[in-house]
């Protein structure tokens, strides 16, 4: 009996052995991959590689999931401007903050795409322009769980697994060109802000009705802020009343005692 045990303990290290093995090797490939989708390698290690894509600095990583599986993130830096954009499946849990008022939900104008995604994001104008016909394409074909914002200047998405080095060279990329329409979308909402304004003045009498673009923007902005502080304060609300149920439920039964 002591001999199978030696010679079972053996087998599964030999197993384990190979399957680490088998894992590293696959990282690397996925990370040569990554290296040869990129412009400019800036940082390489064991977890993640980061460089530039056509002047936007990105990066690709991999982590585990509170159950051991692997997860790709690639990842994007956003320039310096006021702008807010998550991506989630539609779900029903989703569609109930909907209905709260405690999730905004951008309709980008493409059925399927606004069936799939719950867009979160401001200005609405300059979400619907960075989320053009390519992005959107590479999203549903990369089969992404989820696209988020960490920090105001860094996007990321995130998918299950390792996955192989043409998925991580398109994710790279949709995320590049991302952190590239963000400024050219916002210079084109105001040229259409202005535009409408000269349209919408009475010349003949030398007036024309601004349209601070600027200010609009920075509205949508907060109203998105008061959304997303409005759904932690649900959620918190939430956990006290669980809470409070059980320290009732545990001091009940005590009592009974």
């Amino acid at each position: 009996m002591a001999v199978l045990q030696v010679v079972g303990i053996l087998v599964l290290t030999l197993v384990g052995t190979l399957v680490a093995l088998a894992i590293r090797r696959r990282k690397v490939q996925l990370f040569d991959g990554a290296a040869e989708a990129m412009d400019k390698v800036d940082e390489r290690d064991s977890r993640s590689i980061s460089g530039v894509k056509n002047g936007v600095e990105v990066s690709v990583s991999w982590r585990k999931d509170s159950e051991g599986r692997y997860q790709t993130l690639v990842g994007c830096r956003l320039p310096d401007t006021k702008f807010a954009l998550e991506l989630f499946p539609q779900t029903e849990a989703e569609e109930r903050r909907i209905r709260k008022g405690q999730r905004i939900d951008v309709q980008v104008g493409e059925p399927l795409f606004d069936l799939v995604w719950v867009v979160e994001g401001a200005p609405v104008d300059v979400v619907r322009r960075v989320l053009d016909p390519r992005v959107r394409t590479g999203l549903m074909s990369l089969g992404v769980e989820d696209l988020t914002q960490p920090t105001d200047r860094y996007l990321r998405l995130r998918a299950r697994g390792l996955r192989d080095p043409a998925w991580v060279e398109e994710a790279i990329a949709v995320m590049a060109h991302i952190g590239a329409a963000v400024e050219p979308a916002i210079a084109a909402s105001d040229m259409d802000a202005a535009v409408k304004a000269q349209m919408t003045g009475a010349p003949y009498r030398g007036e024309v009705r601004t349209t601070d673009a600027a200010a609009r923007r920075a509205r949508e902005l907060e109203q998105l802020r008061e959304t997303r502080r409005a759904r932690k304060v649900a959620v918190a609300m939430k956990w006290v009343a669980i809470a409070a149920a059980i320290v009732g439920f545990v001091a009940s039964v005590r009592y009974c005692r």
